[in-house]
């Protein structure tokens, strides 16, 4: 799979994978203008990098991976994964948050080599769950 770096004219695109995930969460933070706004935000930026087929795409700035999303109809095709793995081949170190309760998505971080380093009560994220963050750092193939 290659990525490519959204544009504008990406984000309809983006918003539909966004809340085709976000809108079945029983804990919706933010208005669909406030996700609009951000993910214009996040294009404009560059941090915003887009699956080939358009059904997935994942926000980076720097190390910290701010979103990784797949519409819900593709999930489980590898998708996900080959997102977090090219980017992955792209940089040394990675860290991300991800919700306590979501086990599925930390036994994927962690099938990709993510390690916990730190766990909150949800204080400083939006939807005031409890999270972890989780790191990833490449080898260096050296003993």
């Amino acid at each position: 799979m290659s990525l490519r770096s959204a544009k504008l004219w990406h984000l309809p695109q983006l918003l539909h994978v966004l809340w085709a995930n976000t809108r079945l969460s029983p804990v919706q933070a933010r208005s669909k203008f406030t996700d609009a706004a951000l993910m214009l935000r996040c294009v404009r930026r560059g941090w915003v990098w887009l699956a080939k087929e358009g059904d997935g795409f994942l926000v980076r700035d720097s190390a910290r991976v701010h979103a990784l999303y797949v519409h819900p109809k593709a999930q489980g095709r590898g998708t996900g994964q080959r997102l977090m793995q090219d980017t992955q081949a792209r940089t040394d170190q990675l860290e991300l948050w991800v919700q306590q309760d979501n086990q599925r998505a930390i036994r994927f971080y962690e099938a990709l080599g993510f390690t916990e380093v730190a766990r909150t009560d949800g204080h400083g994220n939006d939807e005031k769950q409890p999270d972890i963050c989780m790191r990833w750092q490449a080898s260096t193939g050296t003993l």
